[in-house]
Order: structure tokens, then C-alpha cells, then sequence
């Protein structure tokens, strides 16, 4: 048995994501007043441009996008992921989307450009990327639609008020909810992000493991980590750390154990626990809001944010069911494992994206 304290680490974290974004839209503004080559402008027809930043490290809301993309395509609806560096494809999982990038084709006044919430708060600045080019929001988290601003009423007014913006597109009912309440009138339409059930499943057997994700608060992760390990509530349990790993690595690493333990708060759905429990693990820890949706205490032990030792009570209630007969609490993941693999299928994403467009393209 392999004994780690506080965790073994997989993988490694790459990049801030809130600084790569501020990059990315830097690059965006750089390469339109120094385009390279003459006119690239998109003459094909219609398409629709998804944003999507240069950054390899593996995070969920990209692979959302990828989709997003894919769906598009197999409806008939031409559309494209869009880099800012030429040849950059995200390479953590596998795919075949359509990309291109800012060098070889611009959007047109014809065509739709998908930008992402802004975490960084610039304001209209997200309208100006392609002036006069109708745009669509995906928020994926809406509690960064504000970021950067204060209480100050007179600071320039959101992208979503701005003339060019159809909606916009979240990923919960806690978002959508949100983005009704802060843009009246906005239409807002929400997709049911899909869970993989080829990739995330349960397994054969679980280990005598514990995983969670670092990337989210990890003030939190220690202080939960070292009160169980001086507490020595962590006795032949391996504690697994996983970062920067290819998605397969992340869903093999999830089958094979028993309990996951969530950090991420504030969250537009928070994927990482809803993937553990696909994958048959007992979750611990924040919805973070979004996540509220599947965060059942039937199947799970949802956390109040910051609550430290009520967080430390429930891993030591699962340890210890765990210790009495891992049935138990197996039974308790394949519950987890139904409820979101049927929650969040593949044919419910699709539904929801032709249904979103069949409304912006009217």
C-alpha cells in the first residue's frame, strides 16, 4: 500500500487563466490593427466563430467549447473554434474540431463571433474585438461577469448591454438565473453541458484512494488535508492531487477511487464533481453555486462554503463507512454515477444548442 501525505501529486498547473485570457484578447486586438497578409475576411458564407484562448492547460470550459463546435457542424450550422495563434489546437483530449485562426480568417458583419465571459471586466471592450460582428456570450461562470468592476455606477456598462450582443448562452440555472437579474431582456439561453459516458464511468474496483483537483483554493485543500492527517484520519488512504492531465488520465484516476473532494467555488456548473460521480465516486465539498443542481445529499455531502470542519466531519464519515465495508459506499457512487450521467447526456447538449441558434440565428 502506498501511504502519501498530505497527496501525490499528478500532473502539474500550467498557466493563470484569468492572466491568459487578458493575453489573449491583447494578441486579438494586436493582430486586427496589424493583420498579416491582406484581407482575410470569412467570404464562405455564414459561420459561426467561437473564441476560444491559446492556453494548453487542460480546463473544462474549453472542452465545452470544442463541443460546442463539433455540434454546430453536425447540425449543418458551419462553424469554427478561433485561435489567436496559428496551428494552437487544445491537445488534452481527443478531438477533431474545426479550427482556425485570427491570421487566416476573419469574421464578417455576416457571421456570429462566441466570446466568453470576460473575468477580467473590460467592459464593451469584448464588443470592440469585431465591430459591427454579431456576438454571442457563453458564460460559463457568471460570477465573472463583473470582474474589475466596483460599485461605481459610472464605469463603462457590460458587453451583454451592447448593441452588437444577440445573448448570451450559460451552463446552469444558477447562471441563468443570475444573467436574467443583472440584464433584464437579455435572452438568455442555457446548455446542458454533456458528461461522457464512454470516457466517464465507473470502473471495476475501487482503492483505498482519495482525489481532488488543486487548481481551487487550495488554502482550503490544506487546511482540510492537514487537520485529517494530524487527526490520523488518513491511515492507509492515498491521497491523489490531479493537475494538468490528459482527460483519460484524469477519468482513470477517478474510477479507481472512492472519494472526491471538491474546493471550486465560485462555479457557473463545476464539472470536475460532476465527472467524479459519473465515474462512481462519493463527492465531499462546495457546488459552488452552480453545482447545486446535482449536489445531492442523497448521493453526496455538499459543503457550506468555507466550513472547514464540517468539511473534515464528512470525509471521516465516508472514511469510516469506507473502513466498515467499501459496498456501502460504492452503492452510494453508482447512485451518484445514474443521476448525472442521466441528467446530462449527449443528446440533451445537442437539443439545447439547436434550440439556442435556431433563436440568435432568427
Amino acid at each position: 500500500m502506498k501511504h502519501i501525505h498530505p497527496f501525490h501529486v499528478l500532473g502539474n498547473a500550467l498557466i493563470d487563466p484569468r492572466g491568459e485570457l487578458d493575453r489573449f484578447r491583447d494578441r486579438l486586438r494586436r493582430q486586427q490593427a496589424l493583420r498579416r497578409g491582406g484581407d482575410t475576411t470569412n467570404r464562405e458564407g455564414r459561420k459561426i466563430f467561437v473564441l476560444c484562448t491559446n492556453d494548453p492547460r487542460p480546463v473544462g470550459g474549453y472542452k465545452v467549447l470544442y463541443r460546442h463546435v463539433d455540434v454546430l457542424n453536425a447540425l449543418s450550422i458551419p462553424a469554427t473554434i478561433l485561435h489567436t495563434s496559428p496551428g494552437f489546437r487544445c491537445s488534452w483530449f481527443a478531438n477533431s474540431t474545426a479550427v482556425t485562426d485570427t491570421f487566416s480568417l476573419t469574421p464578417s458583419s455576416n457571421d456570429v463571433v462566441v466570446v466568453p465571459e470576460a473575468p477580467e471586466g473590460d467592459g464593451p471592450g469584448i464588443a470592440q474585438l469585431f465591430p459591427g460582428v454579431p456576438k454571442v456570450v457563453f458564460n460559463q461562470n457568471c460570477y465573472f461577469t463583473f470582474t474589475g468592476y466596483s460599485w461605481d455606477t459610472a464605469l463603462p456598462v457590460s458587453p451583454y448591454e451592447h448593441p452588437d450582443v444577440l445573448g448570451a448562452m450559460t451552463v446552469s440555472t444558477d447562471s441563468r438565473e443570475y444573467l436574467e437579474i443583472a440584464f433584464p431582456g437579455l435572452q438568455v439561453e442555457r446548455i446542458h453541458v454533456s458528461i461522457d459516458p464512454t470516457v466517464f464511468h465507473p470502473g471495476e474496483a475501487k482503492q483505498p484512494r482519495i482525489c481532488f483537483m488543486p487548481r481551487k483554493h487550495p488554502e482550503d485543500a490544506a487546511q482540510v488535508f492537514q487537520i485529517l492527517r494530524s487527526r490520523g484520519s488518513l491511515r492507509g488512504i492515498e491521497v491523489v492531487a490531479i493537475d494538468g492531465l490528459p482527460e483519460e488520465e484524469v477519468a482513470a484516476t477517478l474510477r479507481s477511487s472512492f472519494l472526491f473532494m471538491s474546493f471550486g467555488y465560485p462555479e457557473g456548473l463545476s464539472l470536475p464533481p460532476a465527472e467524479a460521480m459519473a465515474c462512481g465516486c462519493v463527492v465531499v465539498g462546495y457546488h459552488g453555486m452552480g453545482g447545486r443542481e446535482y449536489f445531492d445529499p442523497a448521493f453526496c455531502h455538499p459543503i457550506e462554503i468555507g466550513d472547514i470542519v464540517g468539511f473534515v466531519a464528512a470525509v471521516e464519515h465516508i472514511l469510516e463507512q469506507w473502513r466498515s465495508g467499501p459496498a456501502a459506499v460504492a452503492r452510494m457512487g453508482m447512485a451518484a454515477s445514474r443521476y448525472v450521467l442521466g441528467t446530462y447526456p449527449v443528446e440533451r447538449e445537442k437539443s439545447d444548442i439547436q434550440r439556442a441558434w435556431s433563436k440568435f440565428l432568427s
